[in-house]
């Protein structure tokens, strides 16, 4: 269903957001109608908002914490 292709193009944005140069490319680039469709998603199922995730990312890739 819907939710499921909600989840995968959310776990795509998670690996992919941190080396990403914008956000809102990034959600274009993975189907999004708009930047905010992909910021509410993402939060849906990451727990944080996009900027909130790649602020909280230390240096190494497994140190990645979500609300």
């Amino acid at each position: 269903g819907g939710r499921s292709v909600g989840s995968h193009r959310a776990a795509q944005a998670l690996r992919r957001l941190p080396s990403a140069g914008s956000r809102a490319a990034l959600a274009l680039e993975l189907g999004y109608a708009d930047q905010a469709h992909f910021n509410n998603e993402f939060r849906r199922f990451a727990g944080v908002t996009p900027r909130t995730f790649v602020e909280r990312r230390g240096d190494d890739d497994e140190s990645v914490i979500l609300g």
